[in-house]
């Protein structure tokens, strides 16, 4: 009866009989017994390599062949992480299996070669973490080129619509001025506007009615003394209501040119307003991607030195929140002791 539990069998029968061959003691030193072969070879001509050879043949599986390489010490090829691992627990179970047979040599040399596998895992596995950490910098780099990219192109046509924006509307301010301009000289100039401003006064239509009365009742010197006196008059009306046409003319003129600087000051106000809100916003977006960036170039020069990387990336795994404050009760408690991997 086997007394190897089979739930823990970790090779196939051709390499617990290759151990048995290995470690079979008898008072002349190590027994060789082929597991396929009827006759005993000469043991002194069995040699490691030989048995070496013969717990590599039948078909074992790669697991098993490189914790057979690992175990006569021998260079391992380059393993995943995972595949180290399976390495790691057949080498175990041949510990055990060792432990258990007495073989307390071979199970310290499997106990070295399962240390040296536990190496190279923990080496595998760091250069696993910087590639895949430098894997993805690399994609966060070409997606921040991307967005900045994206950025630039939104933000120059950003800029672009708010300056036609305002070109549209500065013309519709001209056009409208220039309008109000030319109304403003219709109205007056206009027939309308002059003769409110040539309407003769009520002293001179009285004087006139009194001068054709005079015409009537045939006395022409005082109608002559009366024309010569309503001449004059009317010239000087003439002559006020040119000159006030004028000055209100000029003070209209005055007045929609002061409410055209001050639209057009009220423009100016709002488009600088407009392109500070604007240049801030680019500011920020700059400010933004520059910031990711610099932490990336730092998450980068950490990721390129592996050791680093690994110590930064196994604190972040095992980081646990400190402990709680020391009371009476638990003073004498001994706190977790946490061990970091190298």
């Amino acid at each position: 009866m086997n007394k190897y539990p089979k739930s823990a069998r970790p090779m196939k029968f051709n390499v617990r009989a290759a151990n048995n061959i290995l470690f079979q003691q008898n008072r002349k030193g190590p027994k060789i017994v082929s597991p396929r072969c009827s006759h005993k070879p000469n043991e002194s001509q069995m040699s490691n390599k030989a048995i070496r050879d013969l717990l590599l043949n039948d078909n074992l599986d790669e697991i098993e062949k490189y914790a057979t390489h690992a175990l006569m010490g021998e260079k391992l090829p380059d393993l995943s992480p995972y595949e180290l691992s399976l390495v790691a627990k057949d080498l175990e179970n041949r510990r055990a299996y060792f432990i258990d047979k007495g073989y307390y040599n071979k199970s310290l040399q499997a106990k070295a070669a399962l240390d040296h596998v536990k190496e190279l895992q923990l080496i595998a596995t760091k250069i696993e973490a910087q590639k895949q950490e430098q894997t993805e910098i690399f994609l966060i780099k070409g997606y921040s080129k991307t967005d900045y990219t994206i950025f630039n192109h939104k933000m120059t046509a950003e800029e672009d619509k708010l300056n036609l924006k305002y070109e549209n509307k500065l013309l519709s301010i001209e056009e409208r001025q220039e309008k109000e301009k030319k109304d403003l000289e219709e109205e007056w100039h206009s027939k309308a506007k002059l003769r409110m401003y040539s309407h003769p006064s009520t002293k001179l239509i009285e004087l006139k009615h009194v001068q054709k009365r005079l015409l009537d009742a045939n006395e022409l010197d005082k109608a002559a003394a009366l024309k010569q006196e309503i001449d004059e008059l009317e010239l000087k009306e003439r002559q006020e209501g040119a000159r006030n046409w004028t000055n209100d003319y000029n003070r209209a003129v005055e007045m929609l040119a002061a409410k055209h600087a001050a639209e057009r000051d009220f423009y100016d106000y709002d488009k600088d307003l407009k392109q500070q809100v604007f240049k801030a916003k680019v500011d920020i977006g700059s400010i933004a991607f520059d910031n990711r960036n610099r932490a990336l170039k730092i998450r980068e020069t950490v990721a390129n030195d592996m050791d680093k990387y690994w110590r930064t990336h196994s604190r972040s795994i095992y980081e646990v929140a400190p402990p709680p404050p020391s009371t009476t009760r638990s003073r004498n408690s001994n706190y977790l002791n946490l061990n970091f991997p190298n």
